[in-house]
């Protein structure tokens, strides 16, 4: 499974993919303009995506999944510090499969996001 993460904190991307799941490829991304080239070379099988990215933030990313004919991935989902009541209904009518923030410990937030993510 090919996974892309995509967050503008270096250090919070380099211990998600460490804490990832076993056999699974992980693309990482610090800016909107990376995760976009990702997507549209790699094709991942998920879309991690914090909403403020720089360079292209969530909101853009998920305009422009929505018109990809080809390498969308199977599941996008935002993983964010916007609080649910501000970002997740705009994110769920762009597209997004899952919105869920970064609250309490964020690793152990986001091995459960990931864990959600297979279910879906």
């Amino acid at each position: 499974m090919k996974i892309l993460l995509a967050d503008g904190d270096p250090g919070l991307l380099r211990e998600y993919s460490l804490r990832g799941f076993l056999g699974s490829r992980f693309f990482v991304a610090t800016d909107g303009r990376e995760a976009l080239e990702i997507l549209k070379n790699e094709f991942p099988d998920i879309a991690i995506l914090e909403l403020m990215l720089p360079g292209a933030d969530g909101h853009e990313i998920l305009k422009i999944l929505a018109k990809m004919k080809k390498g969308r991935p199977k599941k996008v989902i935002i993983f964010t510090s916007v609080p649910k009541e501000i970002g997740e209904k705009k994110c769920l009518e762009l597209g997004a499969d899952g919105y869920f923030c970064k609250n309490g410990d964020v690793f152990d937030r986001f091995l459960e996001v990931l864990e959600i993510t297979k279910k879906l």
